[in-house]
């Protein structure tokens, strides 16, 4: 990505994240990158876990998304991931509704950072 390029990052919220990059845009693009190959995986392991109802992994799955897309600037996904983990914890079973909106901003994430110019098979 360039700093051309970051206007499509339209669902994050990249303040934070500059300032802790500073000037150094490459471990910028490579914590981005890094995110959009974990949000890949989240998305394919989430629809084997809903599929087979493993509550458990659909929790630790979620859990694990709050904090790296809070850090990555995707307040949306972090805030999504923390309602479904939440109410996870309260219900033990799982939302339809919370579902469809966390996958919602996961894949609005991948949109953003596709449109960005990130490739999730090429090395950086």
């Amino acid at each position: 990505m360039n700093t051309a390029d970051s206007h499509k990052l339209t669902s994050f919220e990249l303040a934070d994240l500059r300032l802790l990059f500073r000037s150094d845009a490459a471990g910028l693009n490579k914590t981005l990158h890094i995110f959009m190959q974990e949000l890949i995986e989240f998305e394919l392991r989430f629809a084997q876990a809903k599929q087979g109802g493993d509550l458990l992994a659909i929790e630790r799955l979620t859990h694990s998304l709050i904090g790296s897309a809070g850090m990555c600037g995707a307040t949306q996904t972090s805030q999504q991931a923390r309602r479904l983990c939440d109410d996870l914890r309260v219900t033990r079973k799982s939302s339809d509704e919370l579902t469809n909106d966390l996958l919602s901003a996961v894949r609005n994430n991948l949109r953003d950072l596709r449109q960005a110019g990130f490739d999730p098979t090429r090395d950086i």
